[in-house]
């Protein structure tokens, strides 16, 4: 693998830097503090790192700010060259060959294609191998599981002796002391359960001071934009108002014109109904004064009775006169006509009259004229019924003559009677008296008719409210709103959208009174605040600082306890075939063989001795530096089998001097021939040796 390019945005401390690198040796160069160790961090979060999780998204953004941070590698892998981008805000990762232009964003097939190029599956694994800094140079690390298993992880500390019985209970003891008080109570805490507490008290404060400083200006930036919200709101409920008001006035303005409407009909009808009745009343007056006006009705009324009895008395002398006649002639039996036929054609004749003038003048006159036929058909069958039980004594011998005077009496009386009534006949009488009859009632009728139609009004008021409807009627089709207009169910759906806005409304009201009362608490000087935040952001780095020593700690006790057990001769014999190559080199010829043991103890060869040493023991810890050194070597290229994976040097070689610097750096040259190598110093010596990347000042946040 040989890294070409790297980009980082809000990484830390850089805002936006780009470096780019040699494919051999690099010498990354900066004081303290100005950003080697990020660098070489950024490097190895694009390579290993979770971008989706939490912990890295804090550790890895810039201090005192919200933005997150974003990481952009480009290698090559056998002249193939392909980028990987990590976004710490999106939580997305993508590896992506450039010159195929296809792309993988599955975290877990990126880092095996990862593991596949650099023979390192995991951030542990990297620093415990490719990665040497300058506190462990003495180690020797390799991933979690055994060397016998595909050589993942082997990890020794260099504390004091390489007994690797001794190392194991060293490293247990450093990682139970650091951890003192943090799963049980302890009189003394440990360094880790300090740092957690008064990162928890600090966080506290800073939470609550926070929560103080940021109430102004957050408050201030909720208020605008609850103020943008609210004239949204504003906005729409005057749309919807405007909407519903139109509806409204146009659905008032359409239920009065159809009142109106249905007004104007009624008194339309009402006043042609007035008009019809009229025009029979007109007719019905003309029959009446043809026939002689109401003064004939009243006469007639007037002379009714007498007519009747008249009419019954002349019928009788008539029968009296005829039984005298036939009894004068010697007619042995007549049976005398009866007296009362008249009154019966007469009552038929005035029946058929009615009948016949109802029919075709005024429906009314039938019923009169059945009603009439009825009762006069009545009374002259009751008067017949009588007249034939009555037993008639007829003096046969009286004179007829007297009747015939009678009778000649009673007819004059009856022409007068007639002659008053404007007839000649008794049919006529009754034929007369019954149309007169039938034209008051029919007359009276159609003046109840007309005051039930005006119902308590006269005609004028009914003609002007007519035309009062008809105006009004043309204001309201000229108030009527232009356009188109929503329909019921519309309207329906906007009200309730309009009532809900309203209540948005209300709801964005209370809360910017609520932020206006916010924004006036007590004011915090920035300087306290970020004064605050670099104490708790220090405090922070220096525990996880403790929480990844020990989680370092951890990884080799784990490593080198399955390793002690399960170390074999070919990874000894590897180990001493690469040693054998780089030992002498490193150490001037002063020691040329290596090897280490089933306990993974080390030791080396003394030409001076010509024996087997401990170098710890007996070697100063510069040349113990140079054969740990020799011994990470060998294991990071085992580990990585065979793969060119780059490698790093973080100020690993302090305890140098020139000479051995100038040894090293041949053995380095020899190493960039496969691997990649990373020098990451504040000293020019290395200068000469490869390209020189500044990191102070490139575009520092």
């Amino acid at each position: 693998m040989y890294i070409s390019e790297i980009r980082l945005k809000n990484f830390k401390k850089f805002k936006d830097a780009t470096f780019s690198f040699d494919h051999k040796i690099n010498i990354v160069k900066g004081e303290n503090e100005e950003g080697k160790s990020t660098l070489l961090s950024a490097i190895s979060a694009a390579l290993y790192i979770d971008p989706s999780s939490r912990k890295y998204v804090d550790i890895y953004k810039p201090w005192n700010q919200s933005t997150s941070a974003r990481i952009e590698l480009d290698f090559f892998i056998n002249s193939v060259l392909y980028a990987i981008s990590k976004d710490f805000n999106t939580k997305e990762v993508i590896l992506k060959n450039v010159i195929e232009g296809s792309e993988e964003q599955n975290l877990a097939i990126v880092e095996k294609k990862i593991k596949e190029f650099t023979g390192i599956g995991s951030e542990g694994l990297f620093y415990a191998t490719a990665c040497i800094r300058h506190d462990e140079v003495s180690k020797i690390d390799a991933g979690k599981k055994s060397l016998g298993q595909a050589l993942q992880e082997i990890s020794l500390q260099n504390t004091g002796g390489a007994d690797v019985l001794g190392l194991l209970e060293t490293l247990k003891n450093k990682v139970d002391e650091m951890q003192v008080g943090l799963f049980h109570p302890a009189k003394h805490d440990g360094v880790i359960k300090k740092l957690s507490d008064e990162v928890a008290e600090k966080t506290e404060e800073l939470t609550e001071l926070e929560a103080r400083a940021d109430g102004g200006s957050k408050s201030s930036d909720k208020l605008l934009s609850l103020k943008k919200e609210l004239e949204q709101v504003n906005s729409q409920i005057e749309k919807y108002t405007k909407i519903i008001t139109v509806y409204e006035q146009k659905d008032s303005i359409e239920k009065e014109l159809t009142m109106l409407q249905e007004k104007i009909k009624g008194f339309s009808m009402d006043l042609d109904k007035i008009s019809q009745i009229r025009e029979r009343g007109k007719v019905a007056e003309v029959k009446i004064n043809v026939l002689g006006g109401m003064p004939a009705l009243k006469q007639i009324e007037d002379n009714h009775a007498a007519v009747i009895a008249l009419n019954k008395e002349m019928q009788d002398a008539q029968k009296l006169l005829q039984e005298a006649m036939i009894r004068a002639q010697d007619i042995p039996e007549i049976v005398p006509d009866n007296p009362y036929i008249g009154w019966i054609v007469a009552g038929a004749a005035l029946t058929v009259l009615l009948i016949g003038i109802g029919i075709f003048v005024a429906l009314p006159l039938i019923a009169v004229g059945l009603v009439i036929g009825a009762i006069d058909a009545v009374f002259l069958y009751k008067k017949i019924s009588a007249a034939d039980d009555e037993k008639i004594e007829i003096n046969v011998n009286a004179n007829w003559q007297p009747l015939q005077e009678k009778l000649d009496i009673l007819k004059e009386r009856q022409v007068k009677l007639l002659k008053a009534a404007g007839v000649t006949s008794v049919e006529d009488f009754f034929t007369k008296r019954t149309q007169l009859i039938a034209l008051e009632a029919d007359i009276t009728q159609m003046h109840e008719t007309v005051t039930a139609v005006l119902r308590g009004k006269d005609i004028v008021q009914v003609e002007t409210e007519l035309r009062d409807a008809s105006a009004r009627g043309k204001e309201l089709q000229v108030q009527l709103p232009s356009g188109e207009t929503v329909n019921a169910d519309e309207y329906t759906r906007d009200k309730r959208e309009l009532e809900l806005l309203k209540l948005d409304e209300k709801d964005i009201t209370k809360e910017m009174m609520e932020e206006q009362a916010q924004e006036k608490v007590g004011h915090i000087e920035p300087a306290q605040l970020a004064t605050k935040q670099k104490t708790l952001s220090d405090l922070k780095d220096a525990l996880a600082e403790q929480k990844r020593h020990v989680e370092v700690l951890q990884i080799i006790y784990t490593a080198l306890q399955s390793a002690k057990d399960e170390i074999s001769t070919d990874v000894s014999a590897g180990i001493q075939q690469y040693t054998d190559k780089s030992l002498p080199a490193i150490t001037d010829g002063r020691y040329s063989t290596l090897k280490i043991d089933t306990d993974f103890k080390v030791s080396v060869h003394s030409k001076e001795k010509n024996e087997w040493i401990n170098p710890q023991q007996h070697l100063s810890k510069g040349t113990v530096d140079q054969i740990y050194l020799s011994v990470r070597l060998a294991l990071a290229d085992m580990l990585t089998e065979g793969k060119s994976t780059p490698f790093f040097f973080d100020d690993a070689f302090l305890t140098f001097d020139e000479t051995r610097r100038l040894a090293l750096m041949e053995v380095l040259k020899y190493i960039s021939e496969q691997h990649q190598v990373f020098i990451f110093t504040c000293h020019d010596f290395f200068d000469i040796y490869g390209k020189v990347i500044s990191v102070g000042g490139n575009n520092e946040i």
